[in-house]
């Protein structure tokens, strides 16, 4: 009866050691797959946040009137000329 009993105790200290040993291991696989989904989400945001600002100085740098005044001065002529041309024909039209 007791060799009974020590075999039994065996397999139970032979299954808890085999437990704690798979445990252990998914414990070490789901820190590193939470520290990898970490990793990758920071790197989205961080990219996220460096095309949004990209896009926002684009933006600036577009609508920047005296800038591109200074970049393309003959085009703003024209388009001044043109402008001043149109809202004239609008204005005498409405006259007429």
């Amino acid at each position: 009866m007791t060799q009974l009993i020590d075999e039994a105790q065996e397999r139970v200290d032979q299954t808890r050691s085999s437990l704690t040993g798979k445990l252990e291991t998914l414990e070490h696989e789901v820190t590193d797959a939470l520290q990898g989904a970490a990793a990758t989400m920071t790197a989205t945001v961080t990219a996220a946040r460096k095309t949004v600002h990209d896009t926002v100085e684009s933006v600036q740098r577009a609508f920047d009137f005296p800038r591109q005044v200074r970049r393309h001065p003959w085009a703003t002529v024209v388009a001044s000329v043109v402008v001043g041309y149109v809202l004239g024909r609008l204005a005498f039209r409405h006259r007429a």
